[in-house]
Order: C-alpha cells, then structure tokens, then sequence
C-alpha cells in the first residue's frame, strides 16, 4: 500500500546516510548529515582515496548514486544555521543569522555582513561596520505578535505591528509591548535599551549622529561567539 511503501522509502532514506558514514568514520571528521547528504572533513590529505573509494563501494551496493562537493571552509553554529567556502571562492550561507538578505527579508543587514566578511574575509566586525553609513543597513525589524495587544513606546501606545528600530547614544527609549491576558509590559527581544523607530521610508537615508554603532559591533561579536561555540 502506498503507506507502507513511503514509511519504507523514509526509513531507507534514514538508514542508507548512516551506513554511509559509519562506513566513513574512520576516514573523516563527520561534521554534519541530513537525508540529501554528508558534510565531512578529511583527517589526512592522503584519505582522499579511501574515501572516494568507500563512496563508490557504497553507491554500487545501495543502487544509488553521490555527487560531490569540495569546500575550503565550513563555519557552522548547527545545521540549519551554517557558511561554507568552496574551492573556487563561492559562498554558501544558510540561516538566519548568515543567510542572504532581500529587500523583504532584511534584518540587521550590517551585522550580517559584518559576520560573513569576519568568516570569508577576516576582516573585524569592526571595521565592517565604521565604515557603513546607510541607515537601511542598521535597521532591526521586530513584530509585536499574536499574544500582544499592542507596543509601549515611551509611555505611548502603538498600534503597528512591525517596527523598524535603531539603537541609539541619546534621545531613545526601550520598546515594549503589552500582553494579551498578562497585562505585562514585556520588552522586545533583543531590541536595544535605547532605541528610536522610523518606520516611513528610508531608502536612501544616511545614519544619523548620534546612531550607536557599538551596539551593532556588540550583537556581531555575541553571534559570532555563539557560531564558534557551535
């Protein structure tokens, strides 16, 4: 029955990688596997051989068949959260933290990139960042959500529900937003202590002065740290 057959075709899908990579182990540092494939990292130059031959003996005995991809680096914080380096330079990024932005999916642009060019390019998170000056690339969207009535802005209630925020030295508030049944004023995570809205169109726009780059080069550094940590 077409039951039985798909619960066949995930197990199978499930146990073929495994018997893969325990035929592997011995060979390679296995860094991390899903049902599409292995990424792994050769222990010895010299392995390259034996592991292509593991790959080939097993494709012959399961009737299916690998492709392969070579990669220069890897950074990954866990599997659905990593940056790899190919051979010829191109980058692959995937995650929210890592992944890349479009105009409708573009949270703190900057700290992105000022993670991606520390990973790529070892370049401080630093300097990526003094050197940016569009507004657009500090923006950090946040959602009010389901569970919140509404936002608590400097003892204003704000009907919106999204908001693009921006850390600020001087003239910002906390944003909040208050709970459908608690009543509580819970803030907005991760957004800035001190932060100001502007949420008209900035495309365009350069920061402004008193705009808290050392909150942006703070949040890269904790991300990065967490990458490293895995």
């Amino acid at each position: 029955s077409a039951p039985v057959n798909s619960n066949n075709i995930c197990i199978s899908a499930q146990l073929f990688p495994i018997d893969l990579i325990d035929e592997l182990e011995s060979t390679c540092q296995i860094i991390q596997s899903n049902t599409d494939g292995v990424l792994l990292k050769l222990y010895r130059k010299e392995d390259y051989k034996e592991v292509m031959a593991i790959c080939k003996e097993w494709s012959e005995r399961t009737k299916m068949k690998l492709g392969f991809d070579f990669y220069r680096k890897v950074v990954q914080k866990d599997v659905n959260n990593y940056l790899v380096v190919g051979t010829d330079e191109e980058v692959k990024r995937k995650g929210s933290w890592l992944k890349e932005l479009s105009p409708l999916d573009n949270d703190l642009p900057i700290v992105n990139k000022a993670l991606v060019d520390y990973f790529t390019k070892n370049i401080p998170v630093e300097v990526t960042i003094s050197k940016a000056d569009n507004l657009i690339d500090f923006q950090m969207i946040t959602k009010v959500g389901d569970k919140y009535d509404n936002a608590v802005y400097d003892d204003e209630t704000l009907t919106d529900t999204v908001y693009r925020v921006f850390a600020t030295k001087v003239g910002g508030h906390t944003l909040y937003k208050k709970h459908s049944v608690k009543q509580s004023e819970d803030k907005t995570a991760s957004t800035p202590e001190s932060c100001i809205i502007i949420n008209e169109n900035i495309e365009g726009r350069k920061i402004f002065p008193d705009l808290d780059k050392a909150w942006y080069v703070g949040m890269a550094n904790k991300r990065i740290e967490k990458i490293l940590k895995g």
